[in-house]
């Protein structure tokens, strides 16, 4: 609806307008007419207003269901209404409604605001007319449930009876689909009362349209005629007619506009509700049923009165974030049950001109709706406060107004505001409006504050935390910190390895040396002639260059390629001892054969060895005999040579 200037009807400063739709969900209309005209021309939002049938369809609708009634899997929003006013507390307590709640969870259900600051009470009332008419002509008090047990009274002696309400107003059940039938045959027994239509119990109805209680179901069109919308009540009041002996048979209006023709027109029974200003004026109340029985209810037995519940306010799950200021305003709004009965009586005295009853109580009761409106610098979640200039400030006295905070900070709470704060190193947040920053990941780092995301750590460094604002350098303190990096073995389709160097590593190790380099005794060791370092930490050794495993580094140069086949420290060609210089002998029993290849050593070659033994050891004891022979016979002048060498 359009906004309407009222800075001739209130004294305060209109705020400018903007383009948010903020839709309302109003059972009563003089409410919502209150709530749309702050919210428009003292807060500056652009407010609609929407029809809404009860609790039960507000709930879906701030839930993201599109039609308000759909399954809870087929909500998936984001919601295009989003303020509920009056919302029965009993509707949020219902098993089917609570079950869906779970199921939407926090982020995507309706959210309450709490109490409205008064309460109502819904049920089967009686029109001024029809209780009058029964009083004047018999006493009774049509008002009492008592006074309706067919057993004592004829009630329907003094109301309309169903065959004097226009049947093509009236849902069949089958549209209606009234609750409440499987609870009734279980707390009842009338299986006379119901019936089973595709694997379902339902309520069994008169011409389709009519449930008829027990006391008048041998002649349904002479029952007392209570008219209801989509089945409401239907569930409380069928058991009421069952326990009580009333004459009554319950049928549903087409829409609203008819339920409320019809009632006007009849002026009898209805299910109705208050505070409601729909039937004020023709004196509508309560018909009074035996006290609330928790016991019984719990059970399922409903004879008893329908609960007196809280009217409390919803509100969709993203208008704090949206519209902050709609959303407190929508949290603040309390009435007392005197304001109602005002608001009341001004709707009626306005010939239900809601607008002109709303704004009527609004210029009377500033004190009152003062209170309500937030303060413009107390900052709800996602937002912060902010100066003339639009920059975020910390002090209260600066402040002048709240906006949302921007990536790279969050709201945070402050005295009753609160505060766009960056986020600390380590910390980043990449999205407007939220109220805590997130840590930077394991191999990620934020060096400074605003951090709107983490950088990964580069090659050749690691993050083993979270929340770091550095990242750890390999081989630091080493003074050969240039010779690392960070990689990873991957392992191609069970052939072969490769190492592939990354970014982000997550731990220390993932630290390897570089390309060009080896580790050795957890240094990075610069490859040398006659080796190859493909940056897996391991020294490869080309054909004809030979190391030891234990001193990889030390690397000779082979006579021959053929000895010295290359790869991996130790390696010697088949047959060759490793443990010798260069490969250069063969390994034991193995013997050098042809183009430098080492040779098992066959029997002959045992046979040609044991002769030479054999002939060496010979040759050396028959030396031996000589020479002692010599030394015999040659000693006198060997001993004159010993002599003359010492004179």
């Amino acid at each position: 609806m359009p906004s309407r200037k009222i800075k001739d009807r209130i004294s305060r400063s209109t705020a400018s307008q903007c383009q948010l739709v903020c839709p309302l969900e109003p059972w009563r209309p003089v409410i919502s007419e209150m709530y749309t005209i702050l919210s428009s021309e003292i807060l500056g939002y652009n407010t609609v207003q929407y029809f809404s049938l009860g609790t039960w369809a507000s709930l879906h609708y701030l839930s993201g269901c599109v039609d308000g009634v759909m399954p809870a899997v087929n909500c998936t929003g984001p919601p295009q209404r989003h303020v509920a006013l009056e919302l029965w507390e009993s509707g949020w307590q219902d098993p089917d409604w609570l079950a869906k709640a779970d199921f939407l969870g926090s982020e995507r259900a309706v959210q309450t605001s709490g109490s409205m600051g008064f309460s109502g009470v819904e049920g089967m009332f009686v029109m001024g007319r029809t209780r009058q008419n029964a009083l004047e002509r018999s006493g009774l008090h049509l008002s009492y449930y008592g006074f309706f047990n067919v057993s004592w009274f004829n009630p329907a002696d003094y109301a309309p009876h169903v065959s004097e309400v226009n049947m093509s107003k009236l849902l069949t059940c089958a549209e209606a689909n009234p609750p409440g039938a499987q609870n009734y045959i279980e707390a009842t027994g009338d299986a006379d009362g119901v019936e089973t239509r595709n694997g379902a119990i339902v309520y069994k109805c008169w011409q389709e349209k009519w449930w008829v209680a027990p006391a008048c179901r041998n002649n349904p069109s002479s029952c007392i005629a209570v008219i209801t919308l989509r089945g409401w009540g239907n569930r409380e009041i069928s058991q009421q007619a069952f326990f009580h002996h009333m004459p009554l048979a319950i049928a549903s209006a087409l829409e609203f506009p008819e339920y409320v023709e019809l009632n006007v027109q009849h002026q009898s029974f209805l299910f109705w509700w208050t505070p409601d200003s729909t039937f004020v004026e023709y004196d509508a109340v309560l018909v009074e049923m035996p006290p609330w029985n928790p016991s019984e209810q719990k059970q399922g037995i409903l004879r008893s009165s329908m609960k007196q519940s809280m009217l409390t306010t919803g509100t969709s799950p993203i208008l704090e974030t949206a519209a902050d200021r709609a959303w407190g305003l929508a949290r603040a709004l309390r009435l007392s049950d005197s304001n109602v009965n005002d608001l009341l009586v001004l709707s009626v005295e306005n010939d239900y001109d809601y607008y002109a009853a709303a704004c009527t109580w609004l210029k009377a009761n500033q004190h009152v709706w003062e209170e309500w409106v937030p303060d413009k610098t107390k900052c709800s979640i996602g937002r912060g406060m902010v100066n003339s200039q639009g920059e975020f400030v910390t002090s209260h006295a600066d402040a002048v107004d709240c906006a949302i905070c921007p990536a790279g900070r969050a709201s945070t709470k402050s005295s009753d505001s609160r505060l766009c704060t960056k986020c600390t190193p380590g910390s980043y947040q990449g999205t407007f409006g939220m109220s805590e920053c997130k840590l930077c990941e394991l191999g990620t780092m934020a060096v400074g504050e605003g951090a709107i995301q983490c950088d990964q750590c580069r090659l050749g460094e690691f993050a083993n935390r979270t929340g770091m604002s550095f990242c750890y350098r390999c081989g630091a303190g080493s003074g050969q910190e240039n010779l690392w990096t960070t990689s990873q073995e991957v392992d191609i389709e069970g052939k072969s390895v490769v190492s592939i160097k990354l970014q982000g590593a997550i731990s220390e190790s993932y630290c390897h040396c570089d390309s060009g380099s080896f580790l050795w005794e957890d240094r990075c060791e610069v490859c040398m002639e006659g080796a190859s370092c493909l940056g897996t930490d391991r020294l490869e050794l080309l054909p004809g260059y030979f190391s030891k495993e234990e001193l990889p580094g030390d690397v000779y140069k082979c006579s021959d390629e053929r000895i010295c086949p290359g790869g991996p420290p130790g390696s010697c060609a088949a047959g060759r001892d490793a443990s010798s210089v260069a490969c250069a002998d063969c390994k034991e029993g193995f013997r050098e054969g042809n183009d430098m290849v080492c040779e098992v050593c066959g029997d002959g070659d045992h046979v040609f060895f044991s002769m030479v033994v054999v002939v060496i050891v010979g040759a050396v004891a028959a030396l031996y005999l000589v020479m002692l022979n010599e030394t015999k016979w040659n000693v006198k002048p060997f001993r004159w040579w010993l002599l003359d060498a010492n004179s």
